[in-house]
């Protein structure tokens, strides 16, 4: 299991003082524990309070298979747990470290006295393969905090604001899924002064009647709001026939519930 610490310390980057560039941290050892804890955070295996199967049980090479199946092709899960597969997964999820590719994107924001910063490798192509983005956080007198993230979905859109008000920001990803669903997603980062902190996004799941994808994420004052069509029973992919309609979310405490 990993502590909510986990979450904000794996992956940082060590920045390169006044070179305006980032070396990153070197690759783990392998399948050492630091390279599990790793593994589980870029991927994406366990919530953010740190909750998912041990580290390289069945359960969880098999939870470590499904996220990563492009890119351990023709390995099937099967095979999870296999030399070969461990092997692959080292690969996957260390490549942008070891290639020291630049972003296909990079964004710069200031909220206050933080500099907030995200980068989104995304490369061409259709498939989830090898997509990551990391977010940076930067204040005068503490050292740089750096969140990295594969991510099966593409990053659509992204805010910096204060949801909460307590006067620190927060950075809202919306993410869309590939396929005809176009499926909609956020993932919320707050900054607390210390790290940045994952939020939790179970309500979010809980989707609302007639939903089916294709929805529309903005962020309005302290609100997030999803707008989507609605689909009826018979309804194709192509033709929802039951209007639109809006959700509205809150992040308090960290986690996010729906008001409406």
């Amino acid at each position: 299991m990993r502590s909510i610490e986990t979450i904000a310390t794996a992956c940082i980057a060590v920045l390169c003082a006044g070179c305006g560039g980032d070396r990153l941290a070197p690759v783990p050892e392998y399948r050492s524990d630091e390279w599990y804890k790793e593994v589980d955070d870029i991927v994406g295996i366990s919530d953010a309070l740190g909750h998912g199967p041990d580290y390289g049980s069945e359960e969880w090479c098999r939870a470590v298979h499904r996220h990563l199946s492009f890119e351990l092709a023709p390995l099937t899960s099967g095979d999870a747990g296999s030399e070969d597969w461990y092997r692959q997964v080292n690969e996957a999820v260390f490549w942008l470290r070891r290639t020291g590719k630049k972003p296909d994107r990079r964004y710069s924001h200031k909220f206050g006295g933080v500099a907030l910063e995200l980068e989104v490798w995304e490369p061409a192509g259709t498939t989830p393969v090898r997509r990551f983005y990391r977010i940076t956080a930067r204040e005068e007198g503490k050292p740089p905090i750096a969140v990295t993230r594969r991510d099966d979905n593409r990053i659509v859109n992204h805010w910096v604001t204060d949801l909460n008000g307590n006067q620190e920001p927060e950075i809202v990803l919306a993410t869309q899924s590939f396929g005809s669903g176009a499926y909609g997603y956020i993932t919320i980062y707050e900054w607390t002064g210390q790290e940045l902190r994952e939020a939790i996004m179970l309500t979010w799941y809980l989707v609302p009647d007639g939903y089916m994808g294709h929805n529309e994420i903005d962020v309005q004052g302290n609100e997030i709001v999803r707008t989507f069509p609605v689909y009826r029973k018979g309804d194709s992919n192509s033709n929802p026939t039951g209007g639109r309609r809006q959700a509205r979310y809150r992040y308090t405490n960290g986690g996010i519930g729906r008001i409406q």
